[in-house]
């Protein structure tokens, strides 16, 4: 990933599903922000012939959302 700081990020997936993003941190005064995220994602092969469904949707989703959780606490935890 690389980092504009403090206002821009960006990633490539490593592993996982096939990912990548950009975030970016607007300031809404001292102790908030608000953050846009921008990310495509590949299906996994074997999810194709259901990529338009429901429930393929709902999984990507809650995966990446899971994942930009992870990240979020990563980065409030500091080094």
């Amino acid at each position: 990933y690389s980092v504009d700081a403090p206002r821009r990020l960006t990633w490539q997936s490593l592993s996982g599903f096939e990912n990548a993003g950009t975030a970016t941190f607007e300031p809404l005064g001292e102790e908030a922000c608000r953050v846009v995220v921008r990310m495509t994602y590949s299906v996994p092969v074997v999810l194709k012939p259901l990529e338009k469904s429901r429930w393929v949707k709902n999984l990507m989703s809650s995966t990446m959302l899971g994942a930009m959780e992870a990240f979020r606490q990563r980065l409030e935890s500091g080094p």
